[in-house]
């Protein structure tokens, strides 16, 4: 059987250009006869990824409760009448929010340690609780992202096995897990006196975020992104 000399796909029958990578066929006498070529595509793998990770930060901002969740803290401020220089500085920012939401759903816990100081205040246990997300369906959505990314990747170019099609799913993790480790870098919140003595800190583990949510999550799903197609292809060679 002839093969396209550049990505391995079978070309019986096939004139003008590859269906597969576009790449303009030999006369059918010059083709060559050779069997398919794995491909492992590393940039590919790496744009799927970081856009993937977009998808998924924005879904997260639409679909979770990450402006509501700040909403509720500022509730809680003003109901206890905290003012002065405090009334600002227990407010976090708007991406606090959508990072906590964001490792919830990759099963990376968001805790908080609160200070002495800060802990014999009346209204700490409300204002932390506030502060914590929990994890919602997007805890579905996220790795049906790198599913779908994964085989986006494999379904570029042909494996011969199911190893090299899950590698080839699994380079999502190139481009997810430099974004994820940019997240969790600036996922703590924290509240000072004089920038010295904390009385508060509210964020995941920096380790867990980047080796769970950064590196776990694309290589599993991912890879399994990348065995469908290899397993749906191959049901498709069957049936023809």
């Amino acid at each position: 059987m002839s093969h396209c000399p550049e990505c391995g796909t079978a070309t019986a029958g096939m004139t003008g250009n590859c269906s597969n990578c576009g790449t303009a066929l030999p006369d059918a006498e010059e083709q060559v006869s050779r069997p398919p070529r794995d491909w492992t595509d590393p940039v590919a793998g790496f744009i799927a990824g970081l856009v993937t990770l977009g998808f998924g930060l924005l879904a997260t901002f639409l679909f979770s409760d990450v402006r509501g969740s700040r909403d509720r803290v500022m509730a809680v401020r003003d109901a206890e009448g905290i003012a002065g220089a405090v009334a600002s500085d227990v407010i976090p920012d708007w991406y606090y929010f959508l990072s906590w939401e964001f490792f919830e759903n990759h099963q990376v816990p968001v805790s908080a340690a609160v200070g002495d100081l800060f802990g014999a205040a009346s209204w700490t246990s409300e204002y932390v609780e506030t502060l914590l997300p929990t994890a919602s369906n997007l805890q579905f959505l996220l790795p049906a992202l790198l599913v779908v990314a994964g085989a986006f990747v494999t379904a570029r170019r042909v494996s011969r096995s199911p190893g090299s099609a899950a590698t080839a799913g699994m380079t999502v993790a190139l481009g997810y897990f430099p974004g994820v480790a940019a997240i969790a870098s600036i996922a703590t919140f924290e509240i000072t006196v004089f920038g010295e003595a904390l009385l508060l800190e509210v964020g995941p583990a920096f380790g867990r975020a980047v080796i769970l949510a950064g590196a776990i999550y694309p290589l599993f799903f991912g890879g399994a992104g990348g065995l469908l197609v290899f397993f749906g292809r191959a049901l498709y060679a069957d049936d023809q």
